[in-house]
């Protein structure tokens, strides 16, 4: 079996496992992946993303957010300057998975174009 598909085995695993643990915790009137629809919409349209690759980007943008979260809640008792870096490390490499296995190599230039116009935080906390 090659990485990818390993890869996209674990994730899709994990995800279902998340989203059953998410219906769960529904009480509390909000998804985990809510913050990130409007990015993802946006995202899939300029890139013109094919539903396999919509599906694993929304995938990654859950997973990054809950990575966000839990570095978040581990620095959130104290105040700590190496939040922002680990927060910062966690977004290069997200937006390395994204360029690396959502967009198609000749698709890569136009994101890194993107990414080198943009002052804000990428993908948005």
């Amino acid at each position: 079996m090659n990485q990818r598909v390993w890869i996209l085995v674990l994730a899709g695993s994990s995800f279902l496992a998340g989203m059953a643990v998410s219906s769960l915790w529904q009480g509390g009137g909000h998804s985990d992946e809510a913050p990130y629809e409007a990015f993802a919409d946006r995202f899939e349209r300029q890139f013109q993303l094919s539903p396999e690759r919509s599906r694993f980007l929304r995938e990654l943008l859950y997973f990054h957010h809950i990575a966000v979260q839990r570095i978040e809640d581990r620095h959130r008792s104290a105040l700590d300057t190496s939040l922002g870096q680990e927060l910062d490390a966690e977004a290069q490499r997200f937006r390395a998975l994204i360029r690396d296995n959502v967009l198609s190599p000749d698709q890569r230039e136009s994101y890194d174009r993107l990414l080198a116009g943009t002052s804000q935080s990428f993908p948005p906390r």
